[in-house]
């Protein structure tokens, strides 16, 4: 019994191949359809990625710094009614990808999406004081949670000599997340000494930035080259995410263009280190959502959501080779703004950290 046991486990150790030899053969962990797969090689992965906010700066120009953050007083002479103090995104990403032939893998993107945002509703802001300021709000914290938008999409190698390899990725983000969500928000009322005062209870349809989808079938196109050392590599991705149409709300969400660029150092024959630069431009929403009033926050005015963004970061992946590990990848990666650039008034990118998890099977 346990000779057959061992026999087992030797030929499952045997059936497990690694799709790709050295650890920088996979791109940084936040960049998605890096790399193809051969023909019936199967690889599953998850990914967490985690978005941290805080603070609003107007800006009509580009920034490299603090210098433009927002008082509660300033909010309000722009005419919002509610003040986002910081914001925590989460999204929990999960990938099949599946080699068809040696030039076409398709790939199959699932995502459940935590939105939680803390706001302070601006109360007698002007009131008769000593300093003509009242400092009284009313402190809040809201949430969504569940499903996005997943995708399809096929890989197509275009290029694969002289160790450098160029494919495409065409595919398809799909309407399942919810872009209707509500919530009940449970506020407290402080006064300038920030003494609690009282509770109040509110429903309202939560912003755009809260909602959990575009509600539109959005094409999404990238193209992506690397070329490959003997023990480094370097890369770079430039890609759409296209939003034509109006959702049954009444608006479209921003389409997103985006170029990755990263350097990779292999370290060793499991460990590969990353330096990445990332440019991401958000265009501005058309139409609106007449349940969304664009006096609550900045979040809920179309005329804030155009955004241009400069990220650097720094990313590790570990390759396992040995033994019943094998085809086991761990990645980490953190990113922070370099530069930035928006119309209007905007939540304060603070920094962006993805890890994940990858398992190649043939």
């Amino acid at each position: 019994m346990i000779k057959k046991l061992i026999l087992i486990l030797f030929l499952f150790q045997n059936f497990l191949l690694i799709a790709s030899s050295k650890p920088d053969e996979h791109a940084p962990i936040s960049i998605m359809g890096d790399h193809i797969h051969k023909k019936k090689e199967l690889m599953f992965s998850y990914r967490r990625m985690m978005m941290t906010m805080n603070g609003n700066y107007f800006s009509n120009g580009w920034h490299y710094n603090n210098n433009n953050i927002m008082s509660i007083e300033d909010i309000y002479d722009f005419g919002y009614n509610y003040y986002s103090q910081n914001m925590l995104m989460k999204m929990d990403m999960f990938g099949v990808m599946y080699g068809v032939s040696d030039k076409i893998t398709i790939m199959i993107m699932l995502n459940f999406i935590q939105n939680e945002m803390k706001m302070n509703k601006l109360v007698d802001i002007r009131a008769n004081t000593d300093d003509g300021h009242s400092h009284s709000e009313m402190k809040m914290n809201h949430s969504t949670i569940g499903i996005g938008d997943p995708s399809i999409s096929f890989m197509i190698s275009l290029y694969n000599q002289n160790k450098l390899k160029i494919h495409t990725n065409i595919g398809l983000s799909l309407p399942f997340g919810d872009i209707t969500t509500n919530h009940k928000m449970g506020m407290e009322m402080h006064n300038q000494d920030h003494e609690l005062l009282g509770h109040d209870h509110e429903m309202m349809r939560n912003s755009y930035e809260m909602q959990l989808g575009s509600g539109t079938i959005d094409p999404k196109i990238s193209l992506t080259a690397i070329k490959y050392f003997k023990s480094f590599s370097y890369g770079s991705q430039i890609g759409g995410l296209f939003r034509f149409f109006e959702n049954e709300a009444g608006y479209s969400n921003s389409s997103k263009y985006y170029v990755n660029s990263w350097v990779s150092k292999n370290i060793n024959s499991s460990i590969s280190i990353s330096s990445t630069l990332s440019y991401n431009f958000l265009t501005s929403f058309s139409g609106s959502d007449n349940l969304i009033i664009a006096t609550n926050s900045p979040e809920s005015d179309i005329k804030n959501s155009e955004s241009k963004l400069f990220l650097g970061g720094l990313a590790i992946n570990y390759l396992f080779s040995d033994s019943f590990l094998n085809g086991l990848r761990l990645a980490v990666e953190f990113q922070s703004p370099i530069i930035w650039y928006s119309k209007g008034v905007k939540m304060k990118l603070d920094n962006q950290l993805t890890i994940g998890v990858q398992y190649s099977i043939h």
